[in-house]
């Protein structure tokens, strides 16, 4: 079976369109149309909540860059956040899943802006001069493209041949609510406890701006490659070429502005982890004889994978044919920020 680097994850994705038929479903035109102009409300929403992540971490950069004038990483860390340090581990882990789970949305994305790029939409779009924009890599040069591959890509086959991958992660305990003080007033004079959870809020946000576009790209997806032929959707397009011109061209700039923005602030972005995490992991290392036991980072992203790939599965029409495990981590435990947990609007199950 090809590498995600060669095809998309799913192999069900049919590569061209469907057989030519009498007459295209009634309001077909009108659904492509809806479902591009969705799909850029979801990514200016996305830019936009870049900038505030960007912003919070340029913020963090000067702290920390100040502080290291007056103490190491890992003095600075043990002097202010010793006394709530496995919730501080626990609630960065739920952080760094959450993040995670955006990129691999991004991931999908790529797919099917790809597809629909080359095939006949796409190919009508940039006839009339509005090509659909190609996704570059959600991974700075240079760094290994952990979400290209490997696991993610595990659960997703899995699911789509109808078997239930087995858990990676060890299931610790999260600390009780009742326990933890990041979200109270005493931790409001921290930095630290705020990034982590304004991070986790910004990234919650962006997950659900990501289901959004996700959403609407795999919708038009199948309508283009499910209800029309390919002639059919040429003529489609060319009936109203202005609004077709206009929704796809919003949509290319969009992306186009706000990966320019991204990719402009990676230098200031990267660094800040780079100067720190030595000294961060260093300090956490030391809090406990074994910190493996405060961790949740794995047991979240299996639970996590699998929502991921369930629900992507069933928007391009395979829904799982197996019965998930109830979820313990993901979305559930006090660190999930508001945005994303259970039940919350523009969340699966959709």
């Amino acid at each position: 079976m090809p590498s995600i680097d060669a095809a998309p994850h799913d192999p069900y994705i049919p590569q061209r369109g469907a057989s030519a038929r009498e007459s295209v479903p009634r309001g077909a035109q009108a659904d492509m149309l809806q479902r591009l102009l969705a799909a850029n409300a979801g990514m200016l929403r996305l830019a936009d909540l870049d900038v505030s992540g960007r912003t919070m971490i340029t913020f963090m950069r000067g702290h920390m860059s100040e502080m290291r004038t007056l103490l190491e990483v890992r003095e600075y860390f043990a002097a202010f956040y010793d006394r709530m340090g496995r919730e501080f581990i626990q609630y960065d882990d739920y952080d760094f899943v959450v993040h995670h789970c955006v990129r691999h949305q991004f991931w999908h994305m790529k797919e099917e802006l790809d597809l629909l790029r080359t095939g006949p939409l796409g190919q009508t779009l940039a006839e009339i001069g509005a090509p659909l924009p190609e996704l570059g890599s959600p991974t700075r040069a240079g760094r290994s493209p952990l979400v290209a591959k490997g696991w993610y890509d595990e659960v997703y086959r899995s699911l789509a041949s109808g078997l239930l991958p087995q858990p990676r992660g060890v299931r610790n305990p999260v600390m009780p609510a009742g326990d933890c003080v990041m979200r109270r007033p005493q931790a409001l004079d921290l930095i630290w406890p705020q990034f982590l959870v304004w991070s986790t809020e910004v990234w919650g946000r962006q997950i659900v701006a990501s289901w959004q576009v996700l959403g609407s790209l795999i919708a038009l997806r199948r309508a283009v490659y499910e209800q029309a032929s390919a002639g059919q959707v040429e003529q489609l397009v060319r009936n109203d070429e202005v609004a077709f011109r206009a929704a796809a061209r919003a949509l290319a700039d969009t992306y186009h502005g706000w990966h320019d923005f991204h990719a402009g602030t990676v230098d200031v972005h990267d660094p800040m982890y780079d100067a720190n995490r030595v000294g961060m992991f260093d300090w956490a290392g030391g809090l406990a004889a074994d910190i493996t036991d405060w961790r949740i980072q794995e047991a979240t992203k299996d639970e996590m994978y699998l929502e991921l790939a369930a629900t992507v599965l069933a928007l391009r029409g395979h829904p799982v044919s197996v019965d998930l495990p109830e979820p313990a981590y993901w979305r559930r435990t006090q660190f999930a920020p508001n945005s994303i947990r259970a039940g919350a609007t523009g969340m699966p199950p959709f």
